[in-house]
């Protein structure tokens, strides 16, 4: 992709989302919105001051929604919507201190822009300042084989790679305190009842307002084959949607667009149309369909028979994850020539990493672009909610008129947020040595997200269930893998510039973050899926089947 393709997509995306935060800064000061802007707070009866008068001022955008987000502390968001809420805000900025979480991809920026990027554009070739003004000149793809300065990418490497863990490392100085008149509970919940496993099946219960209760009656030998129909539907859903990301990656290579389909080549008779095309049409398109994935996931996991909403939200939160690594990641990385990729690497599995290697370099430029797209598009209309602003007029003026409005609730979706934000940050990890360049914009992006998180926590998200932070495990799996992924990709691009000996000083790091991986496993996962007495208040109950 040309830079001027880039430059289109960033204008593209800036300006779509200043008019959608400009407008919702508007909306938000109209008294009619507060069904939907502070849905919240209406709910539960606080007061929200509005300019009642017609005055000029309402309709002038203000920006103070921004700064009471950035001032809301974490005690704060504990209080109004629970540990969940803030496992995902820690996720969005990786750590519980602001500074701290939005420092990892701060730090990475630096260190890429200021050692990686200027080595890459300078040490690529014997006349640097003669380079095209592509992405290539700025990535790992344009130092020679065999040059000696691979070796500061392996360092950045490693720093990034060991930063990364340690901010992985919620071991604070707390213990949890059980009651002797709640053993029972903890007994039974750990137990077998019956000497037939299958007669009685005893758990935790969760709490009242999160029980699926219809979902209770499901016979337990039953459950297997629902799970397995939801796999099968996931997998086919997957599969499919191979067709349109291969699509979308031949929209955003122009020569190999023009070879499809000849008539493309009129884009290029109107000036700046072929770099909106190449560069925001793309992402743009793969948003939109992905756009309905989670929602699909959700569907799926309904069938599946758990008792509860939260464990029916993290099976979708896993399953949006893992298909959004395989389709978006993966298959945007390899469909340039997908059938032989696949085929070859299938074949040839110890060639996968340098396969990897070579497609991660190519597409940097694309990821760049959809970052762009979802961040500054996907927050802003996240905040704007416009779906919602057109069904208000239209109840407004037509079957609900003059009747008293009623606040637009709805929770927060886990399944549908951490995972988007996971693969941003895997993306962000396989990136942050390869292509530096793109590191500032998803700095950009999370404190976009943070900010419309916060907001929204505040306003208008209301509290569902509360599973006392389970979603943080896969959270931190999710990261985990891509730090895996970031390390593999530069044992293939070490191999690809014929620097084994680079190659080879990233296996014991690779090493090293699966045993860190097995050791918090060993002494954190406890925690979540055992916990104790003081924490889990409602008793289990048996299942009599």
């Amino acid at each position: 992709m040309e830079g001027i393709s880039i430059l289109a997509s960033t204008a593209l995306n800036v300006i779509l989302g200043l008019i959608n935060i400009l407008l919702y800064s508007i909306f938000i000061k109209q008294p009619s919105n507060a069904t939907i802007y502070y849905a919240r707070r209406v709910s539960v009866n606080e007061s929200v001051p509005f300019d009642h008068s017609s005055s000029f001022l309402r309709y002038i955008p203000s920006f103070g929604w921004i700064t009471s987000a950035l001032r809301v502390s974490e005690d704060e968001i504990l209080e109004i919507s629970g540990l969940d809420a803030l496992v995902l805000t820690s996720a969005v900025l990786l750590k519980m201190k602001f500074y701290c979480r939005i420092r990892f991809f701060l730090v990475c920026s630096v260190v890429g822009l200021l050692v990686l990027l200027p080595l890459n554009y300078v040490a690529g070739g014997e006349e640097p300042w003669g380079h095209s003004h592509t992405m290539d000149s700025f990535t790992i793809s344009s130092i020679s084989k065999g040059s000696d300065w691979l070796w500061v990418h392996c360092l950045c490497l490693y720093f990034v790679s060991f930063y990364g863990l340690y901010l992985l490392y919620k071991e604070l100085p707390v213990a949890f305190v059980t009651f002797k008149s709640r053993w029972g509970a903890a007994l039974a919940a750990q137990s077998q009842q019956t000497s037939n496993p299958l007669l009685w099946v005893t758990e935790m219960a969760p709490e009242p307002r999160d029980v699926l209760w219809k979902n209770l009656s499901i016979p337990y030998r039953c459950l297997p084959l629902y799970n397995f129909g939801v796999y099968l539907a996931a997998t086919l859903l997957t599969i499919f949607f191979a067709v349109p990301v291969t699509a979308v990656q031949g929209i955003a290579k122009f020569e190999r667009l023009k070879r499809w389909f000849p008539p493309a080549m009129a884009v290029q008779l109107i000036p700046g149309l072929r770099s909106i095309v190449t560069g925001y049409l793309p992402s743009a398109i793969l948003n939109s369909f992905v756009y309905v994935v989670p929602f699909a996931m959700i569907e799926m996991a309904k069938m599946a028979g758990y008792i509860s909403r939260s464990r029916k939200d993290i099976k979708a939160c896993n399953m949006v994850f893992y298909f959004l690594v395989g389709n978006v990641f993966f298959l945007s990385l390899l469909s340039g020539s997908l059938l032989d990729q696949i085929g070859e690497s299938f074949s040839h599995p110890r060639d996968f990493p340098g396969r990897l290697a070579s497609a991660v370099s190519a597409q940097a430029d694309f990821f760049m672009t959809y970052i762009l797209t979802n961040g500054l598009s996907g927050f802003s209309l996240e905040i704007l909610q416009p779906a919602l602003l057109i069904w208000d007029a239209m109840k407004s003026h037509t079957w609900d008129r003059g009747k008293k409005k009623r606040p637009y609730l709805y929770s927060l979706p886990y399944y549908r947020t951490i995972p988007f934000v996971a693969l941003c940050i895997l993306i962000g990890m396989v990136y942050a040595v390869v292509s530096p360049l793109l590191l500032p914009f998803l700095v950009g992006y999370f404190l976009l997200g943070y900010i419309v998180f916060i907001n929204q926590i505040q306003d208008v998200y209301i509290t569902t269930y509360e599973t006392s932070g389970q979603y943080w495990p896969f959270i931190h799996q999710y990261i985990l893998v891509a730090i895996v992924i970031m390390q593999i990709t530069m044992i293939g691009l070490f191999g690809l510039k014929s620097k084994p000996a680079a190659s080879f000083s990233t296996i014991p790091l690779l090493v090293f973050t699966l045993l860190f991986n097995e050791y918090c496993k060993l002494r954190f996962l406890p925690t979540f899926y055992q916990c104790s007495v003081k924490v889990e208040f409602y008793f289990s109950f048996p299942i009599t089947l």
